[in-house]
């Protein structure tokens, strides 16, 4: 699962173009006692086959589900967009990365709960990183 991840990821930052927003993602187990909260009333997925490029299409800063996190099951089916994020901060973490912003410490952060499996960002300027309980596992800069 983590190397069709990072496909997936480094795909999406490949392809970026310079409306890209970046995006953050979330692979859970259950969604049940993760802290979510929807950004708008249709983000709920019922079916995509192609991850990647709906992923890609609406991290557009023209796009209304730009903002926000996406949730994959541990199946990697995309189930969730644009969701408010909102992980219990977890004192006593090593963080690596100075200037960093919200997306960042929230995935870093959201990698510790129980039920998720992993959490991923892409920077707007093509940066990748994944987190596993708290701790930054994965970064390639995208060029």
């Amino acid at each position: 699962m983590l190397d069709d991840i990072k496909k997936l990821l480094l795909n999406i930052a490949n392809r970026s173009a310079d409306d890209f927003t970046g995006l953050g993602i979330v692979v859970y187990n259950d969604i049940l006692n993760v802290p979510i909260f929807p950004l708008h009333k249709n983000s709920l997925i019922t079916s995509s086959s192609d991850v990647e490029s709906f992923l890609l299409s609406i991290s557009k800063k023209t796009d209304i589900f730009h903002d926000g996190f996406h949730f994959l099951s541990s199946n990697l089916t995309l189930t969730h967009i644009s969701y408010y994020f909102s992980p219990p901060i977890v004192n006593g973490l090593e963080i690596k990365r100075v200037g960093i912003g919200g997306r960042y410490m929230a995935a870093i952060f959201g990698s510790c709960l129980s039920d998720v499996y992993l959490t991923g960002i892409v920077t707007e300027s093509k940066r990748v990183v994944l987190f596993v309980d708290g701790v930054e596992i994965y970064y390639k800069e995208v060029k």
